[in-house]
């Protein structure tokens, strides 16, 4: 501080002390009220204030009251006090406190005034701010439905837990713990008391809890949550605790219904696969054996076709149901992308075969629907928890590889994994990034096999056969890869190509022959030829552009392409190529499980006798009547026949004497590259 004490007063020293280290100003006034000084008020242009110009800095709607109040005072001698506003040196007005206090003599009479006067423009702002705080708190919790609590851990005294009135109607007034506990679930009542009793050192003083209360009244239950701290002074335990409350119970709800649907199949209400992961990862983690169990089930699609689309599921659910009800307790039955999947708890490698047999078991009674009756059987694949798989994903893939075996089989088989699924599944899945790069780089070659006429070994057809040239492990016939290839995207370019080269093939074979001399060739088509593109298309465009006659193009299907795609799908193509002029003719037939109704549905021109029925002609009686049976079956319905693996004359003897017209085989020829096929016919 600069100021300058001396030539003051004893009692002027001392005022301008408390002026210069606060921020109350003394001044003094004679006994009529003249002010003699006031230290440490300034005028607004801020000079020091003196009696005659003190009043120019108080506000003008202010001077008024305070001259008439000071005037009073001085009048009858009384203490006073003033409120009004100073201008301070910016313009600006401040509200300032003033107090006097008249000083009197030994003989009573007031010798002189003293009084202070205070900023207290702080405060009042300080106030304000408070104010305003406090109530955008209050619409804070009004808007949030929030209610405020303070729990004394001592003395048991709860304030504010009446906010639950808020949520519920009470009956009387909540005072203390023991209030609140009797309207809260007994469930959660220990989760209440361990919050009180959470004094502990190293305790979390900041808990968010979710707890039930039911309404004494409508004994419905409300969900609500506390957000609270505990409260410890010092090292000492928590002594209180306090926090906000509301009610949550519909968002509790709406959570509980989207963890639900999270959890279930939509179309069953059964759990879905999130369910059976997490029920496997519980088992795994409690160190306990499980199997998976997927169950692929035959019949739906064709349920949902004959009667109504809701049909699959509501037979799922059946299903589902009399699985259950041979398994035993704390199973899991869930629907997956591959229908079903059953999870047995404390299964093992010797336990688990006798409960798929149950449930292939449950399947073969038949199923209601309305006033029909539908069959269904399945595929089952198991893998063992944890021999097969510690985690769900794992255990999945392992019991996907067992049951893409069993589908493989019969319906109704079941196949336990085994390692060697796996290994299997690797090479199948390298072979098919090799087939994806072959297909790109053209490593395929289009080789073809003669078919003959019977009487005269003429040769009146081939057969187009696919051979890939592997650039590590040479020429490869369809065996080695055409299992894995069929299940392959590329299935469908490779089969583009093929039917673009054949005819190409076909146009140059018979550029320079005869109408009587022209060589048809059979080109066989993939399944996901038909599931997928317009193959019909394809052929016509391929034709015309090869300048190619239909009837020299025929297409060759298997029962197992006919009964792996959609019947409508599948003829209306075959009828299609057939009204285009291209002949259509039944690959294997007999080996499969297709019916004799497909004759009649199908636009079918040549049956082909199969090899499997070809082979032991000479000494086997039934084989010999199957091949009657489709010779007259071809003669019946008007169609050609061709048998195919012939390999000696006596198979081609018998043949030809039973009337089979056309024949295929070793004894007539390999199949070829095209330039051989070229010489080949060129010695006929």
């Amino acid at each position: 501080m600069n100021t300058t004490y001396a030539g003051l007063a004893e009692g002027d020293r001392v005022s301008l002390a408390v002026a210069e280290m606060s921020r109350v100003r003394v001044w003094r006034a004679e006994a009529d009220g003249t002010l003699r000084n006031g230290f440490g008020w300034k005028t607004a242009d801020g000079k020091v204030a003196t009696a005659e110009d003190w009043a120019s800095s108080i506000h003008p709607q202010d001077l008024e009251t305070i001259t008439g109040i000071w005037f009073d005072a001085f009048r009858t001698g009384s203490p006073f006090e003033l409120l009004f506003r100073g201008q301070q040196a910016d313009k600006t007005y401040h509200w300032y406190k003033s107090n006097g206090l008249p000083l009197r003599g030994a003989n009573g009479d007031i010798e002189e005034w003293i009084g202070v006067v205070q900023d207290i423009q702080d405060d009042l702002d300080a106030a304000d701010t408070a104010r305003v705080s406090e109530e955008r708190l209050r619409l804070a919790l009004e808007s949030g439905n929030y209610g405020v609590w303070d729990h004394d851990l001592q003395t048991g005294e709860l304030w504010g837990a009446n906010a639950v009135a808020r949520f519920i109607d009470l009956p009387s007034p909540i005072a203390n713990l023991e209030d609140l506990l009797e309207i809260v679930h007994p469930d959660d009542r220990p989760l209440i008391l361990s919050r009180v009793s959470a004094q502990g050192a190293g305790e979390d003083p900041h808990f968010r809890n979710e707890f039930r209360i039911i309404d004494p009244k409508t004994q419905s239950i409300r969900w609500i949550e506390a957000i609270g701290t505990l409260i410890a002074n010092g090292d000492n335990p928590p002594s209180r605790s306090l926090g906000l409350i509301r009610e949550i119970t519909g968002e509790k709800i709406q959570r509980q219904r989207l963890e639900y649907e999270a959890r279930h199949d939509p179309l069953t209400g059964l759990p879905n696969w999130r369910s059976v992961a997490a029920e496997l990862l519980a088992l795994s983690m409690a160190k306990r054996s499980a199997a998976l169990i997927l169950v692929w089930i035959e019949g739906l699609r064709e349920a949902s076709e004959l009667y109504a689309r809701n049909t699959g599921w509501s037979l799922l659910r059946e299903v589902a149901d009399r699985f259950r009800s041979v398994l035993p307790n704390g199973e899991m039955i869930a629907r997956t992308s591959t229908e079903l999947a059953v999870v047995v708890p404390d299964a093992s490698s010797q336990t688990i075969g006798a409960v798929a047999e149950r449930l292939q078991e449950m399947l073969e009674l038949p199923f209601e629907v309305g006033e029909a009756q539908v069959a269904l059987s399945a595929h089952m694949g198991i893998a063992l928890l944890p021999d097969d798989g510690m985690i769900g994903s794992e255990l999945l893939l392992s019991a996907d590889l067992a049951l893409a075996k069993a589908k493989s089989g019969m319906v109704g088989t079941t196949c336990l994994f085994t390692p060697a699924l796996r290994n299997d599944a690797r090479q199948e899945h390298a072979l098919s990034a090799e087939l994806r790069q072959a297909v790109r780089g053209g490593e395929f070659e289009l080789f073809y096999q003669p078919q003959v006429r019977m009487n005269d070994h003429r040769i009146i057809g081939l057969e187009a056969l696919l051979r890939w040239h592997h650039p590590q492990k040479g020429m490869l016939a369809p065996a080695a890869f055409l299992p894995v290839l069929k299940k392959s995207p590329m299935a469908n370019h490779l089969g583009k190509w093929v039917i673009e080269q054949a005819a190409r093939d076909i146009s140059a074979l018979n550029r320079h022959r005869s109408d009587s001399e022209k060589i048809r060739v059979a080109v066989n088509l993939f399944s996901r030829q038909f599931a997928t593109g317009d193959v019909a298309g394809q052929i016509a465009d391929a034709l015309a552009s090869h300048e190619v006659a239909p009837d020299l193009f025929e297409i060759e299907v298997t029962e197992r392409v006919i009964l792996r795609n959609d019947d409508g799908t599948i003829r209306s193509t075959l009828t299609r190529l057939r009204d285009l002029g291209c002949p259509v003719a039944f690959d294997d037939f007999g080996t499969g499980y297709a019916s004799l109704s497909m004759l009649k549905k199908f636009p079918i021109t040549r049956l082909k006798i199969d090899r499997e029925f070809v082979e032991n002609l000479e000494r086997s009686p039934e084989d010999g009547a199957i091949v009657d049976a489709v010779l007259f079956l071809g003669r019946t319905f008007g169609l050609s026949i061709t048998a195919e693996g012939i390999e000696c004359n006596t198979q081609a003897a018998i043949l030809q004497e039973r009337g089979c017209e056309e024949g295929q085989g070793y004894l007539f020829g390999r199949p070829m590259p095209l330039n051989e096929v070229k010489t080949l016919l060129g010695a006929h």
